[in-house]
């Protein structure tokens, strides 16, 4: 009797636990939707994340069940998961005014200005009164300036450029000092269109240094003989250093328009121009052959000998380039994680280049991200 008491227990203890579980874990809509709820209320985020994924792996999925889901994420401070489950919450309910404000703020957190203005550009008047959604013009102004003192000249100015002084020509550039100022403004010319434009001038010190030798013969004596005279020459070598200051002057004009899509879809395309002027020094060495005379025999012509030397000239004049990049940029937000996929074409300094590339972002948490 007493076995079959405790047998009884037994069987009524597992029963009960079976049961307590099946209430949390029973993967039907009613047992998902009480668990959450209560949790909900009682406001177990933990619980309620846990519930809804083993509900969504068992193909259970509504709108409240998102709904909880992404506002427990919103206080768990993980906003690319609360607003995944808000943009599913409003596929099944698209004018729920509660999840159409908690996406809208989300993207906000996350700094998806584009994303959150084409959202509010569907809500109706009350959410936007509620949300101050007032798209700007003129979104952001930037401005800024800088200068960078540089030692370079100091350090690196010598006055034989080889150490060894085993050459007879040598080239030094040293880039000094740069300047920069830069203004740009953002447009919204509608809640999926944006534009930026933007210039900048940059100003850099730029000297110049060259240093070459020059070697010609010298007539040091006449000396008279018996038969006429020799004329005697020595090799004057001449060190010459001339340097030149310059400024590397740049004025760059960027702009880009960003069209925003539905489903995290965008679209950049963007463009610089790039205005640069400077003076370019070039060293120009001819060989120059030249004749004297050596010696004369009374009554004989002179007799010359040919020797030659390098004469160097130096010669100055103005550089203006145009160059320019143009690309596109098409990107996909799933949230956690973004794709980008990158072209552009470019003339720079009369090359030309393409150039193809693919980047990922992905949200860890929100201390981390993976690039």
């Amino acid at each position: 009797m007493l076995r079959r008491i405790l047998l009884t227990v037994v069987i009524m203890s597992i029963w009960l636990q079976i049961d307590a579980r099946e209430v949390v874990v029973k993967p039907d809509f009613r047992s998902i939707d009480s668990a959450t709820f209560a949790d909900y209320t009682n406001e177990n985020w933990l619980r309620i994340i846990s519930i809804g994924k083993y509900a969504l792996k068992n193909d259970i999925d509504y709108f409240y069940l998102r709904m909880r889901m992404g506002i427990a994420e919103f206080n768990l401070m993980n906003y690319p998961g609360a607003s995944g489950h808000f943009e599913k919450a409003l596929e099944f309910n698209s004018g729920d005014r509660t999840a159409q404000i908690y996406l809208y703020d989300t993207y906000l957190i996350l700094g998806k200005q584009s994303r959150a203005l084409k959202l509010g550009s569907k809500f109706n008047n009350g959410t936007r009164k509620v949300l101050n959604y007032k798209p700007k013009l003129i979104s952001n102004i930037n401005i800024y300036t800088g200068y960078s003192f540089s030692n370079n000249y100091k350090l690196n100015d010598r006055y034989n450029l080889n150490s060894s002084n085993d050459t007879i020509a040598g080239l030094e550039i040293l880039i000094g000092d740069k300047s920069i100022i830069s203004v740009g403004s953002g447009f919204q010319l509608t809640p999926a269109i944006s534009y930026y434009l933007g210039y900048s001038y940059l100003e850099i010190q730029k000297k110049t240094t060259f240093q070459y030798e020059e070697g010609q013969l010298v007539l040091d004596s006449v000396q008279s003989l018996s038969w006429g005279y020799q004329n005697y020459y020595s090799f004057n070598l001449n060190f010459y250093r001339e340097s030149y200051d310059f400024k590397i002057k740049q004025n760059e004009l960027y702009q880009n328009i960003k069209l925003q899509f539905n489903k995290g879809w965008a679209t950049y395309l963007y463009g610089n121009l790039l205005f640069i002027n400077t003076a370019n020094t070039k060293i120009n060495s001819t060989l120059v052959t030249e004749s004297e005379i050596a010696y004369q025999i009374d009554g004989e012509n002179p007799v010359y000998f040919d020797y030659q030397y390098y004469d160097t000239e130096l010669s100055t004049s103005d550089s203006s380039l145009f160059n320019y990049i143009v690309g596109l940029n098409i990107e996909k937000d799933f949230n956690n994680l973004k794709f980008n996929f990158n072209a552009n074409y470019s003339e720079l300094n009369a090359a030309t280049q393409y150039q193809f590339g693919l980047s990922a972002f992905y949200y860890l948490n929100k201390k981390a991200t993976i690039y």
